[in-house]
């Protein structure tokens, strides 16, 4: 005769013999998610890369910014334009691209049509000046001169990218991401 195992019960059973198992309720309770903004950005935009042009974006200020947009996004950063513009063309990823002021415009010029391209934004110096060839192109976001509007402003971009796709299935995970209070805070900024 042969014996058989049940893993509920420590002792052999023999063939034929039901074997008992433990009940076990079925939960209809919601399942709540709890994250952070960054982890559900980083989530749901794991196909988008900010690309970053700027001479000077390995300076210790632009290091501290970079920090602030890995949070959310992955990013790639160039201080030639031509470098930045080549990466934007051979990536398949939907890229936000960030300029500065300087060569701004010849960045733009190349890229503007590009599919992947989904927004471009000028940080400067000059907002008055840049404004004048920017009009032009109906890719650029935002003109900025603070650092903290323009993570805002991408951060309004990503989450507006998202209620339009959630809104079309396109398999996009189907639930809602519950914050925390200290999340909250991080949230207020966005609408």
């Amino acid at each position: 005769m042969m014996r058989n195992f049940d893993p509920d019960v420590s002792q052999p059973v023999q063939e034929n013999t039901p074997v008992s198992k433990p009940f076990v309720k079925p939960v209809e309770e919601e399942i709540i998610i709890k994250c952070s903004i960054e982890e559900m950005m980083k989530a749901f935009f794991k196909d988008y890369v900010i690309v970053w042009h700027d001479p000077n974006v390995d300076n210790q200020e632009n290091q501290q910014y970079i920090g602030q947009l890995k949070k959310f996004c992955e990013i790639q950063t160039f201080t030639e334009w031509e470098k930045a513009k080549d990466f934007t063309k051979s990536t398949q990823a939907v890229c936000h691209v960030i300029s500065s002021g300087t060569d701004g415009k010849l960045l733009t010029k190349e890229i503007f049509e590009s599919e992947n391209v989904c927004n471009i934004y000028i940080f400067c110096t000059n907002k008055e000046h840049h404004s004048n060839w920017a009009q032009k192109y109906s890719k650029i976001s935002s003109i900025e001169t603070s650092i903290q509007n323009l993570i805002d402003q991408i951060q309004q971009n990503l989450l507006e990218w998202y209620k339009k796709a959630s809104s079309l299935n396109l398999n996009l995970p189907a639930f809602a991401p519950i914050f925390n209070d200290i999340d909250k805070s991080e949230m207020n900024h966005l609408h």
